[in-house]
């Protein structure tokens, strides 16, 4: 089978696309002459991997990924404003920390899920599945398990051909990853080769569906009002119905005049602080809240003290074992803040450093805080007094730690953090931030000299390290055991019988 045409875009280190036009081996029996003039081959390329090269039965490698390809042109036209705006899962995830791993272990509903709750689920699974994974436009052949969503000012690109739906007799040589491209490298490298890929399949057999295509894509380009209300509407994120979230949007823009779209054309809208905060809440989140938190915002402008301007310093957060991460950076900052391993006020630490910590009440208790900080305003901590992780001594006190981690470190779009801190929050930056609260208020060095000298039986020891501290002693059972002085089963015991130790 010859190739008639090959168009690569991007660059194969960091993010690129091929796709080649071959001759329909079926000779166009079996599809229509628009669908048999696609078929050929893609290649996906990130940071230096081809996600589509794969080996058959035989063990002979394939380059790419061959079928027809007017389908998956057709998602990524069709689906756009969803995937390059659209980043939170449809129901939380705990297991994973990108896209491909996570909507596996969500696919199903809880076993307590009722009928109408379990069609729900899998109504909204399946369509984040057609929306977001390339392997939902094979139509018979053999794609890799790639999903794409937003994330920041990224587009998060992952794949887990372990779960791939259909792998057989092929089996694709990158098994399990993620990536991050920018939103910005990401349109301009698919757009373009779908618009070269259209243009030349024009050529050969100019079709309404193909035309339907090419001005999709002009309008994708050069969007009107409407679409740019709906990619602010799908970056807010504040419903998971895309009608329902653009509806809400436009009511909240009426009364606050900050939740208004960017004035801006081209493929895609850029992230912004309101987006960054809303897209880490719940899908469910409640009008008032959203107007409690975006008033806040007003109030919370002024000048940053220079204390924590010479702080900041965005760490990319990875993907595996971001606690790790966690630890470090705490310890990076006691360090740099000259605050020894000793215990600490973590109010006086946040007020020298000139952040304001203000109480609200947000009607969900799952959210913790939120924490918020761009080059107009004081770097803010909202404690949700709603929340039961808020009501005791050392809950606060790692919450109030566990913001400080996403002021400092989760700098993601140049100069502007916003998260809300809770099961909707990116999983990554989360398991960073309770590590990094754990270690920043109960630091390692003194952490293991003191269990270390404690006498007496296991879960007294422990106790000696909470109280001195101020933990819970839940909390000094984990990090004993993130930091290995303790083992797994002892952990478990100790937490088994939290009912009798309980301090």
């Amino acid at each position: 089978m010859a190739v008639t045409w090959r168009h690569l875009v991007g660059s194969t280190d960091r993010f690129a696309i091929e796709i080649s036009l071959i001759e329909d081996p079926d000779g166009g029996r079996f599809a229509p002459p628009d669908v048999s003039e696609s078929w050929g081959e893609f290649r996906i390329f990130v940071e230096g991997r081809n996600l589509c090269e794969a080996k058959d039965s035989t063990g002979e490698t394939l380059s790419g990924a061959r079928w027809y390809l007017l389908p998956l042109l057709r998602f990524f036209v069709q689906n756009w404003e969803v995937i390059a705006h659209q980043g939170r899962l449809p129901s939380v995830s705990r297991l994973g920390t990108f896209a491909a791993t996570q909507m596996v272990s969500i696919e199903f509903p809880p076993p307590s899920a009722k009928n109408e709750a379990a069609e729900r689920w899998h109504a909204e699974w399946w369509q984040f599945f057609t929306q977001h994974c390339l392997a939902s436009t094979r139509e018979g052949g053999i794609f890799p398990n790639i999903w794409v969503r937003r994330a920041g000012d990224d587009i998060e690109i992952s794949w887990d051909n372990e779960s791939n739906p259909a792998e057989l007799p092929l089996r694709f040589l990158e098994r399990t990853g993620v990536a991050l491209v920018p939103v910005l490298d990401f349109a301009a490298v698919t757009l373009s080769l779908i618009g070269a890929t259209v243009d030349e399949l024009l050529k050969r057999t100019p079709t309404t569906a193909l035309i339907q295509v090419k001005d999709e894509l002009e309008q994708i380009r050069v969007p009107h009002a409407e679409r740019r209300w709906l990619r602010h509407a799908l970056l807010l994120n504040l419903r998971r119905n895309a009608d329902e979230a653009l509806d809400l949007a436009k009511r909240l823009a009426d009364r606050l005049p900050s939740l208004r779209p960017q004035e801006q054309l081209g493929p895609f809208e850029s992230s912004s602080l309101p987006t960054l905060v809303f897209a880490s809440t719940s899908p469910h989140v409640r009008e008032d809240d959203v107007i409690l938190i975006v008033l806040e915002f007003d109030r919370a402008r002024g000048d940053t003290k220079r204390e924590f301007a010479n702080l900041t310093d965005p760490v990319p957060c990875p993907f595996y074992q971001a606690w790790r991460n966690g630890h470090d950076l705490a310890l990076r900052l006691r360090n740099k803040l000259h605050l020894g391993y000793g215990t600490i006020d973590i109010d006086e630490v946040l007020d020298d450093l000139g952040i304001s910590v203000r109480s609200l009440e947000l009607s969900d208790p799952a959210i913790r805080a939120v924490s918020f900080h761009d080059e107009a305003l004081v770097p803010t901590i909202l404690i949700n007094t709603k929340s039961p992780r808020t009501q005791r001594q050392w809950s606060r006190a790692a919450t109030m730690a566990h913001e400080l981690c996403h002021l400092v470190f989760d700098d993601r779009l140049g100069s502007t953090v916003g998260v809300s801190s809770g099961p909707w929050a990116p999983v990554r930056f989360e398991q960073r931030a309770n590590a990094f609260a754990v270690m920043f208020l109960m630091p390692e060095p003194e952490v293991s000299e003191m269990f270390e000298q404690a006498r007496g039986r296991l879960n007294q020891r422990v106790k000696v390290v909470a109280r001195h501290f101020g933990a819970s002693f839940r909390a000094t059972v984990q990090h004993l055991n993130s930091l290995m002085l303790i083992e797994r089963y002892e952990r478990d015991s100790l937490l088994g019988d939290l009912d009798e130790f309980q301090l």
